[in-house]
């Protein structure tokens, strides 16, 4: 029980908002530019959004332990927004570096 209230604490204390939308944009960077479509980040966030936003009750230990990536980091509809209203910046970021134009 112990442990669980501070996982929550440590949870709060750790994240930063600023942080996140920095790690966002620097790995949607990287993708942009190593010509991945970069249009289809918003369906895996969208799918790891469901994932994260399942009620605790309904998630068994096993895939807890398999997803903790997605509950670890803010994978919600902020998240979500920010890649949407970015989404042309990153996706001309992919045309600077000569990739093969998305259709």
């Amino acid at each position: 029980m112990l442990y669980r209230q501070y996982k929550k604490m440590d949870d709060v204390l750790c994240y930063s908002k600023t942080l996140e939308e920095e790690a966002d944009r620097i790995a949607l960077q990287l993708l942009a530019r190593a010509c991945f479509d970069v249009r289809e980040v918003a369906e895996v966030i969208s799918t790891f959004s469901k994932l994260a936003e399942a009620p605790a009750s309904k998630v068994s230990k096993e895939e807890m332990k398999k997803n903790r990536y997605i509950y670890k980091h803010a994978f919600n509809e902020e998240k979500l927004l920010y890649l949407k209203s970015n989404l042309t910046k990153f996706v001309s970021f992919r045309e600077k570096c000569g990739c093969t134009p998305l259709k």
